[in-house]
């Protein structure tokens, strides 16, 4: 698991790094999503998105 991280003094915690990890994953995976046509397959389209979110950022906090 990472440490703090001191940016300007300010210390950051370390899921804020995971969230910004997760959300990059999620920008590259996007593309692929609409190549798909994820969003004929889901009811809710946003939630279904945040929930791909929180589902990447859970196994990244899982496996490191």
């Amino acid at each position: 698991m990472w440490k703090e991280t001191d940016i300007g003094g300010v210390f950051m915690a370390p899921i804020l790094a995971y969230m910004l990890v997760a959300l990059i994953i999620y920008l590259l995976l996007r593309p692929i999503l609409v190549w798909l046509r994820f969003a004929r397959w889901s009811w809710h389209t946003p939630l279904a998105e945040t929930g791909l979110y929180i589902c990447i950022l859970s196994l990244l906090l899982m496996l490191f």
